[in-house]
């Protein structure tokens, strides 16, 4: 090992979140965060620190629904929304395009851009009740500036949501 990392590990434990939060970035950097230095990091009693953690540690190294579930901050909560990118976690998303946090619900929607595809996207359009993950769907497929499916287009401009008509 070498001492520079060591003094960055250690400085994980510091009481100023400003020397956590640049010896995080110089930590992932450098790949050399360990299982436990991560845990730690995602418990860290500054929220600041935790939705930094959330934002750039490893995808393979983070469950980001589990924090989304369970972190109190809601800026963590969202940025581990918007890493998402397995279908398990779909209901979860689902669920937090109902908040009335406008900032929560653009998380979930930048988490299901991570997780479908724009075919699936329509398909989810197209096969849900819920007028909130319609929009979410319509919102993501107008973004991704591939050409409209006219089908689609036309249930989406009869739909009984306004929003969903708008986004159209």
């Amino acid at each position: 090992k070498k001492p520079g990392i060591d003094q960055l590990q250690a400085s994980l434990g510091n009481t100023d979140p400003r020397v956590r939060a640049v010896a995080l970035n110089a930590l992932v950097s450098d790949n050399k965060l360990t299982p436990a230095l991560i845990v730690g990091l995602l418990k860290d009693k500054e929220p600041g620190i935790r939705e930094q953690a959330v934002a750039i540690l490893p995808a393979n190294q983070v469950d980001f629904a589990q924090v989304a579930r369970e972190d109190q901050s809601p800026a963590v909560q969202a940025a581990a929304l918007r890493r998402i990118s397995n279908k398990q976690s779909l209901p979860l998303l689902c669920e937090r395009l109902h908040s009335n946090d406008p900032f929560m619900q653009q998380a979930a929607r930048e988490g299901l851009r991570q997780t479908l595809t724009n075919a699936e996207l329509a398909e989810l359009f197209s096969q849900n009740d819920d007028s909130a993950v319609r929009l979410a769907a319509i919102f993501l497929l107008k973004e991704s500036n591939t050409p409209a499916d006219d089908s689609l287009l036309k249930q989406a401009l009869q739909d009984q949501n306004p929003d969903v008509r708008f986004v159209a």
